[in-house]
Order: C-alpha cells, then sequence, then structure tokens
C-alpha cells in the first residue's frame, strides 16, 4: 500500500485532488492509501461523493478508538474528530448530489425504438393524445383525427336545420 501526495499533481492526480479535499495531506499522519482512495473512485459515481466516502471511512477509524485524556488539560478527542469527519461527508455528499446531470430521456432515434420495441417495458399510462375525444370537438395539431370503425355513429349535421 502506498501513500503519496504531491500539490504539483492536483490537475492531473484525482487521487492528490480527493486528498487535498478530504485533508490528508500530512506525511506524517496519513489516513488513507491510494489504493483506498482509487477503489472509492471507482465505487461512486462523482468526484464529491467518492470524498464522501472516504471521510465516512476516516470517521469510522476515529470511531474505533477511545478518547485520552493525559494529565488535567491534555485529551485527544477522537470521537470529535470523527464527528467533525461525519460533518464533513455529510457536506460533500450533499454537493455530490447536486452534480449529478438531469437524465432528459433517449436523444437518439435508435434508442427511442429500442426502448418502443422492448415489451418488457411497463406502457406509460399517460399519453399525448389521452385526452382527445372525437365527439366533442377539435383536434390538437399534433395528433391525427379519429378512424370511424363499423360500430361508431357519425351525426350528420344539414345545413336545414
Amino acid at each position: 500500500m502506498t501513500w503519496t501526495y504531491d500539490p504539483a499533481d492536483l490537475a492531473t492526480n484525482e487521487v492528490d485532488a480527493l486528498r487535498l479535499e478530504i485533508g490528508d495531506t500530512d506525511i506524517q499522519y496519513q489516513l488513507l492509501q491510494n489504493e483506498e482512495i482509487a477503489w472509492n473512485i471507482t465505487q461512486e459515481r462523482n468526484y464529491w461523493s467518492a470524498a464522501a466516502r472516504c471521510c465516512e471511512q476516516i470517521s469510522r477509524l476515529f470511531v474505533r478508538k477511545a478518547d485520552v485524556k493525559l494529565g488535567r488539560s491534555m485529551s485527544v478527542q477522537y470521537t470529535r474528530m470523527a464527528d467533525q469527519y461525519t460533518q464533513l461527508a455529510s457536506r460533500l455528499r450533499k454537493k455530490g448530489l447536486g452534480t449529478v446531470p438531469p437524465y432528459a430521456g433517449v436523444a437518439l432515434m435508435a434508442d427511442k425504438m429500442t426502448i418502443g420495441n422492448n415489451s418488457a417495458i411497463v406502457a406509460p399510462l399517460f399519453t399525448k393524445t389521452m385526452m382527445e375525444n372525437p365527439w366533442t370537438g377539435g383536434y390538437t395539431t399534433d395528433s391525427l383525427p379519429p378512424v370511424p370503425s363499423g360500430n361508431d355513429v357519425i351525426p350528420q349535421i344539414s345545413e336545414e336545420g
């Protein structure tokens, strides 16, 4: 397992950029290894979610340790550190949710045809012409007029009244 951090590589090395974001830049106090960060990047959908996952793992590292009090004024509170990393993870998760691109449906005609021909997909309950009734009035310009079947009775209106 390796631990590296080079500020000169922040623009090109995603592991170093993420390490800076979570505050794991002190070579004397290493929190996560490069391989752990790289694995987190592959498990999450974006950079911010991967950073949140790293913070959650660091928080669990501190939760395992007991708070230490040395003398009257010296103490190390690992639980407080764990809480701070949990709060940072929460903020990063919110940031990660805001960076997910919206999905607007199929963009290619081939994709639309593939989805349309897939019988495993449930048919939509709402359709473009579901509110059109041929016997109540005009039609929209984007639909075809209904084709009467043999059972339909079409009222005849004469000009005589």
